[in-house]
C-alpha cells in the first residue's frame, strides 16, 4: 500500500511539474480560466420548458448524427474571464474562424451561438468587417469581431488568406494565448476535450520543444509534390529528405502551439513555403512549409486507433467504411493507421467534426451538452446561467 501511495504521489508531482513547465505563472493567476461545474443552480421559473419537454427533445435525431454522438463524452466547464499575457492559465485557446460575408448570418452565427463561446477568445475572418452578436439586447449579450482579410475570398485562394490571417494572429495575439485553433465556418469544436487533450503529459513535455499541430491526418502520394514545387532546386531538395506528405485536414480545424505559429510566419517569404502562389489548398501548403522546420502533424488517435478529429460530420464519420467510402478517402489514410468506422469511428474524447451546417451545430450542442450534461437542468435559460453561456434558443428547438 505504501508503494502504491508513493507512486500516486510521484505521478501527481510529475503532472504539477509539467503544468509549471508550460505555464510557469499559472499558479499565480488570480482567476482560474476553468472551474468545476458541480454547483447546483436553481431553475429559472419564467422559462416554460420542462424536463418532460427536454426528454422528448433529446430523444430526437438529426440527419443520422446520433449514432456517432452517442459514443462521445464531454464534461461541460464553467468559463470565466481569461487574464491576458503571462498571468493566464494554460491552456489559453484562441479560436479563429474563416468565413465570408454571405455566411455570417447563418454559419458564423451558429458558431457564435454554440461552441465558439467556450474558447478563451473567438474571432472571425471574412471579406468584410462586421460584428457577430449573441443574445443581443439582453444581460448575456456577447459580441465577436469579424476582421476583414485583404485577400481574395473564394475557395481557390484559401492559402493566400491563411498566410494573411496567421500573420495577423501572430502580430496581435501571439503573447496572450498558448494554442491557436483554425476552424472553418462548418467546423464543430469540443473545446473542453481540446483543453483536456493539450494537458496530456506527452503534449506538455513537447510544448516548448517542438512546433505542434494537432488535427486529422491525411497521407497523400508524393506524386503531388511536383505540382506544388515548380522550382526544380526546391523540388529536388524535398525529394532528398522525404518520400511522402502527411498533413492535417483543414475541415475539422487544427490546433497550433505558439512555436508552430512562430516558425510558420517566419517561413512565409521562403521559396519552399510556396511563396510563388496563393492558390494552393491551405492545409497542404501549411504542412509543406512546416516540414522544413520539423513541424509534422501529431498522431492524435487514441490507443485503439480511433480518431479525435474527423474530416466529416458525425453521420459520415460513422458510416464511411471501406465498402462505402470513396477511393481517395481510403488512399488518404493508408500508411497512417487506416480507416475506422462504426462504433470504432470516434474516440470518446473527440475534438472536432467537419461539414456541420447550422442545424447540425445546434443538434450537436443539444445532444452533447444540454441533453447529456448530467445536470438535469430543465431549460436552456437555467443551463446558460449555470455555465455562464448565452447559447441560442435554437439549441432547445426541435431539429428540422
Amino acid at each position: 500500500m505504501a508503494t502504491m501511495q508513493r507512486s500516486v504521489l510521484s505521478l501527481s508531482l510529475l503532472l504539477l511539474a509539467l503544468t509549471a513547465l508550460v505555464a510557469p505563472h499559472a499558479a499565480n493567476a488570480s482567476e482560474p480560466a476553468v472551474t468545476s461545474a458541480a454547483t447546483a443552480v436553481e431553475p429559472i421559473e419564467d422559462d416554460p420548458f420542462t424536463l418532460e419537454d427536454k426528454k422528448a427533445l433529446c430523444d430526437k435525431d438529426f440527419d443520422g448524427y446520433n449514432q456517432a454522438l452517442r459514443l462521445l463524452t464531454v464534461t461541460p466547464e464553467v468559463r470565466q474571464p481569461t487574464p491576458k499575457g503571462k498571468d493566464g492559465q494554460y491552456p489559453r485557446i484562441l479560436c479563429y474562424v474563416i468565413t465570408v460575408a454571405k455566411y455570417l448570418s447563418a454559419r458564423a452565427q451558429a458558431v457564435a451561438d454554440t461552441w465558439g463561446q467556450r474558447c478563451d477568445h473567438l474571432i472571425f475572418f471574412s471579406d468584410v468587417p462586421d460584428t457577430v452578436y449573441v443574445a443581443k439586447g439582453t444581460s448575456r449579450e456577447r459580441k465577436f469581431e469579424v476582421i476583414k482579410v485583404d485577400a481574395n475570398a473564394d475557395y481557390e485562394h484559401l492559402w493566400e488568406r491563411q498566410k494573411a490571417i496567421l500573420t495577423y494572429v501572430h502580430q496581435h495575439y501571439r503573447h496572450d494565448f498558448d494554442w491557436f485553433y483554425k476552424a472553418d465556418d462548418d467546423t464543430y469544436l469540443f473545446v473542453e476535450n481540446l483543453r483536456q487533450y493539450v494537458r496530456r503529459p506527452e503534449i506538455m513535455m513537447n510544448y516548448h520543444r517542438h512546433p505542434l499541430q494537432l488535427g486529422h491526418r491525411y497521407n497523400i502520394t508524393a506524386s503531388y509534390i511536383n505540382y506544388f514545387f515548380p522550382n526544380e532546386k526546391v523540388r529536388d531538395a524535398w525529394w532528398q529528405r522525404w518520400d511522402r506528405l502527411v498533413f492535417n485536414s483543414g475541415g475539422p480545424g487544427y490546433a497550433m502551439n505558439r512555436l508552430y505559429l512562430d516558425h510558420f510566419v517566419a517561413s512565409i517569404p521562403e521559396k519552399h513555403c510556396l511563396s510563388h502562389s496563393g492558390t494552393f489548398p491551405e492545409d497542404v501548403a501549411v504542412a509543406l512549409c512546416m516540414m522544413w522546420h520539423e513541424g509534422y502533424p501529431w498522431d492524435t488517435r487514441d490507443l485503439r486507433g480511433r480518431d479525435r478529429w474527423h474530416a466529416f460530420n458525425p453521420r459520415d464519420a460513422y458510416t464511411s467504411s471501406p465498402d462505402r467510402a470513396s477511393d481517395w478517402w481510403i488512399a488518404y489514410h493508408q500508411g497512417i493507421g487506416g480507416l475506422r468506422w462504426g462504433d470504432d469511428c470516434c474516440a470518446p474524447d473527440t475534438v472536432g467534426f467537419h461539414y456541420a451546417k447550422p442545424d447540425g451545430m445546434y443538434h450537436i450542442e443539444r445532444q452533447l451538452y444540454f441533453c447529456r450534461s448530467g445536470d438535469d437542468v430543465p431549460n436552456l435559460s437555467t443551463y446558460n446561467r449555470k455555465y455562464n453561456l448565452a447559447l441560442s434558443s435554437n439549441v432547445s428547438a426541435s431539429p428540422p
